[in-house]
């Protein structure tokens, strides 16, 4: 039988064993309060990272492709594709702000096993402010995918600007490596006249934000498409053009045209074995005392040196003794001065003073040979010319009282000037030293001419 100590200690026994599974948990309940405890911490985490805790952990689940661009100007660290963008507008010529300008930003995809091949875009825009600042949020979460979100593009458009793409240039579309994510500043300049619309507007692309903000652009390059177009209809190949028609000669020849004819000039040409056209070349007024109150002609071969050309110009005078006095005249600027050609500015007979020989001929026979016009044809002798009357009533032969023959070495040119004060005229004819060939050959020219006097 227990003694009284002995059931003091068993009753404080059961006393302790009772206490003690009523402060001690069960296990059940133990593990409910720590799974409740642990939900609240994370739940706590997540508030305090907030949205850039939730894009990380959405992205880690979504492949990006290494950004081309750094994240600021001033760093090498590679910047992210999923953004934000921010940075600054201004004109290059000025450094100004430009506010109102469209910023659009592109996000692409591309699949991200196999063959590289689009699969899905994102596009965000906004306007620059007053300052010229912009910013484009990041890429919505929403929007991330199981593709690989392989690049970003930032274009920039304001009307009279050329515009900005981050990834390829205006003036030569090579690559841009001047972008950044962060703080970038983007200078436009001003589109220049003459600068193609059409190829512009295909450089920045059509994105339907594009074309809302072009629409004075649009326009423009489809009128500058037309007119592209109209050109190209009406382009004809130079093997279908029909040879270009010789100038026609004017209904009424003058003196100097009849006496030489530009079918002389042809003639004398294709002599050399190779046929060359021949064009009336166009006269500038008299820049020289001498020059005036004289009358000329001036063949040139088309696209062909001044060496091929002929030109023949006359002064007819009152008397034998004004004409004398007009060749003692040009004998002596031959002397100083060249001696100028049919065109009146450009010297072609620039002799040597001591150049000037005896008469080229005493004689002319009166029985001229036919005239030929332009095409080569015979054509009926000219009227006469008026000459002093003295001169008119005298029957027989031309006469030349004296004559001189000069050549330009450098330039390559006969000169021939005729005296005759029978009819009170001077005649002056120049010719290139491949139509004429030696100063014989001038001499021959000369000699047809007088005879049509």
């Amino acid at each position: 039988m227990p003694t009284a100590r002995q059931s003091s200690g068993a009753t404080a026994a059961v006393r302790a064993a009772a206490i003690g599974s009523a402060i001690a948990p069960r296990p059940g309940r133990l593990r409910t309060s720590f799974s409740a405890a642990r939900t609240t911490a994370f739940s706590r985490s997540l508030r305090a990272v907030g949205l850039w805790g939730s894009l990380w952990l959405a992205a880690c689940a979504a492949p990006i492709a290494v950004a081309p661009f750094p994240a600021r100007p001033d760093t090498v660290i590679p910047g992210s594709l999923l953004g934000p963008f921010d940075g600054q507008v201004v004109d290059q010529g000025t450094g100004n702000p430009i506010a109102g300008a469209l910023v659009l930003g592109s996000w692409a995809f591309e699949t991200a096993a196999g063959l590289p091949t689009p699969e899905a875009a994102y596009t965000d825009s906004t306007l620059t402010g007053n300052d010229g600042n912009y910013r484009l949020p990041a890429l919505p979460r929403s929007r991330l995918q199981s593709a690989l979100l392989r690049r970003f593009s930032l274009i920039v458009y304001k009307a009279g600007y050329i515009g900005y793409r981050s990834d390829l240039r205006s003036d030569d579309h090579s690559p841009r490596h001047d972008f950044a994510q962060r703080t970038n500043r983007i200078r436009l300049e001003r589109f220049a006249q003459g600068e193609s619309h059409a190829r512009h507007l295909v450089f920045l692309g059509a994105s339907p934000e594009l074309r809302r903000v072009a629409q004075a652009e649009i326009v423009q390059a489809a009128l500058e498409l037309g007119e592209a177009a109209a050109a190209r209809k009406n382009l004809v190949a130079p093997e279908d053009l029909p040879p270009p028609a010789p100038p026609a000669e004017p209904a009424e020849l003058t003196l100097s045209m009849r006496l030489l004819t530009r079918g002389d000039v042809e003639e004398l040409a294709g002599q050399s074995g190779t046929g060359r056209a021949y064009a009336l070349a166009p006269l500038p007024p008299p820049t020289s005392e001498l020059l005036t109150g004289s009358e000329s002609v001036h063949y040139k071969a088309n696209d062909n040196p001044e060496t091929w050309d002929a030109a023949l110009r006359i002064w007819r005078t009152g008397s034998g003794a004004a004409a004398k006095a007009l060749f003692a005249r040009l004998r002596a600027q031959i002397a100083t001065p060249p001696l100028r050609d049919g065109r009146g500015a450009a010297p072609t007979v620039p002799a040597p003073a001591a150049r000037a020989t005896t008469p080229l001929l005493g004689e002319v026979p009166a029985a001229a040979p036919v005239l030929r016009d332009a095409s080569g044809g015979e054509e009926p002798a000219p009227a006469p010319s008026p000459t002093p009357p003295a001169a008119a009533a005298k029957a027989g032969p031309i006469v030349v009282d004296d004559s001189l023959q000069v050549y330009d070495a450098k330039l390559r040119i006969y000169g021939v000037v005729v005296l005759s004060q029978r009819l009170g005229a001077v005649l002056q004819l120049t010719c290139g030293a491949d139509l004429c060939k030696s100063e014989e050959g001038a001499a021959r020219l000369m000699t047809r001419i007088l005879g049509r006097l």
